[in-house]
């Protein structure tokens, strides 16, 4: 499996780090280790760097705000605690005409929830920060990340400038 992703970056990532440490205090709720912002989850194993770069041949470089949380999948039954990044819509429509539907909203999961104890804890930290602004970064390139099988780490098999 495949994941198009671009890195935060570090004046985001502290950001988002800080709102990590406040979550894992709750129990049953862990770190995502490496958030990045995720533009497409791709089971396709074949030429994904040549296809990523015909479909990005038109973008440059760009800048983005960060913006808002939420949870996934729903209120009701917590998954995870993502960070939004609707900035990047265009990118993904992009990268959809290529790869067809990416099957998720441009986000970067910064929290995993392993317990439904603690949704509304969760859910008042989210609806606190659901407008609030993680600051504004540069958009210059898109990490191909690959796995084998579910549970192993990701590795960064190419990057696609933009």
């Amino acid at each position: 499996m495949h994941i198009l992703a671009i890195e935060a970056a570090p004046h985001i990532m502290q950001k988002m780090s800080y709102i990590q440490e406040r979550l894992i205090e709750l129990s049953g709720v862990v770190a995502v280790k490496q958030p990045r912002f995720i533009l497409a989850r791709l089971q396709e194993q074949k030429h994904v760097q040549e296809r990523l770069q015909k479909a990005v041949a038109d973008f440059c470089s760009f800048n983005i705000d960060v913006k808002g949380m939420g949870v996934f999948p729903h209120d009701r039954h917590i998954k995870s605690v993502w960070v939004g990044a609707s900035g990047l819509q265009n990118l993904q429509d992009a990268i959809g005409q290529e790869f067809g539907p990416p099957g998720v909203s441009p986000h970067s999961a910064i929290a995993m929830v392993k317990s439904g104890k603690v949704k509304e804890d969760i859910l008042r930290h989210v609806r606190q920060l659901e407008n609030h602004s993680f600051g504004s970064m540069k958009v210059e390139g898109i990490s191909i990340l690959a796995r084998e099988k579910a549970g192993q780490p990701w590795k960064e098999e190419a990057f696609a400038r933009l």
